[in-house]
């Protein structure tokens, strides 16, 4: 597109976004001229709480941050919603950043978020993201969660590009991290009682999940897991897998996270890829019409709300 043109186009496609108007139209918009108004360098965006992302367009996450205000907004509103002053919270598969600092700004000064991102070069726009905006309450980890210590592979999926969210354990792939228990890191640290974890690790999660049961068991913390079937596959695992340890074994509730509100999901066989709220007990009430896409959107659309609840 002519570059005279992407800034108003630019501006166009976000104003579109905070109206939540045929948003499904709208997110075919943005995924098919969105890479095409990038620019030479990222452009900055605000997340609802304020701090500053500069945003790749040519990505899909720093994309839909960028247009929205945040990456799944109604997940990300969930997320907020659930976070409380002091608290530990968990970020599995942080990305460039957005969690890390809705939860920076949610938990205050005296909280803490543990962010852990394997991939180097996204771990380093995610420490970039969080020095600028000067979140000190985050603890960044360099590592991936799993079952065992471990140096891992990590490869995009055949056919993938432009997500640097995507990149997933490989045998055969080229990048190289740390692999670390949550549980170990809870006794060599003496890391308090964990409230919210949020785990998008493209079918890891049976894994890191068996790397924190001792702290699961202690703390019953609310999960916010992305499930994908084949991401699961891929690593010879099921979501079946996170059910039998979440449900059947330490009693968890599971809520499907849909448009039309929260739904009971007992049974994980039909899911193909959603995300899903564990709660150790009923769904808290706080999340009364969170899941409405023009209040999330509102939300994410306009910086600086972090205390609205």
């Amino acid at each position: 597109m002519n570059r005279w043109l992407r800034p108003f186009a630019r501006s166009a496609l976000r104003v579109w976004s905070r109206t939540g108007f045929r948003h499904g139209w709208f997110y075919r918009a943005m995924e098919a001229y969105g890479p095409g108004l990038a620019e030479a360098r990222p452009l900055p965006a605000q997340l609802p709480t304020g701090q500053t992302i500069p945003c790749d367009l040519r990505d899909h996450v720093q994309r839909h941050i960028y247009f929205q205000g945040a990456y799944e907004p109604i997940e990300a509103y969930v997320f907020h919603l659930l976070l409380r002053p002091g608290m530990t919270v968990v970020d599995a598969g942080a990305n460039v950043g957005q969690y890390a600092l809705l939860a920076s700004a949610g938990v205050g000064p005296t909280g803490r978020v543990h962010a852990f991102e394997p991939v180097l070069g996204t771990f380093e726009r995610l420490r970039h993201h969080v020095e600028a905006a000067h979140a000190d309450n985050v603890v960044l980890h360099r590592a991936a969660l799993w079952h065992e210590e471990a140096v891992l592979r990590f490869a995009l999926p055949e056919g993938v590009t432009g997500n640097l969210g995507s990149f997933a354990v490989a045998s055969d792939g080229a990048l190289e991290a740390a692999a670390v228990r949550f549980d170990d890191l809870v006794r060599d640290h003496a890391i308090g009682p964990v409230g919210l974890v949020k785990m998008d690790i493209e079918g890891s999660e049976s894994s890191a999940l068996r790397g924190m049961v001792a702290m699961l068991g202690r703390d019953r913390p609310m999960l916010l897991i992305e499930v994908n079937r084949a991401a699961c596959a891929r690593l010879s695992a099921s979501p079946a897998e996170l059910w039998g340890l979440l449900v059947a074994k330490l009693g968890y509730s599971a809520w499907s996270i849909g448009v039309g509100g929260f739904r009971p999901a007992p049974v994980s066989d039909g899911i193909v890829q959603e995300n899903v709220l564990f709660t150790p007990g009923p769904l808290p009430a706080i999340l009364e019409g969170a899941c409405r896409p023009r209040r999330a959107l509102r939300w994410a659309g306009h910086p600086g709300q972090n205390a609205a609840r």
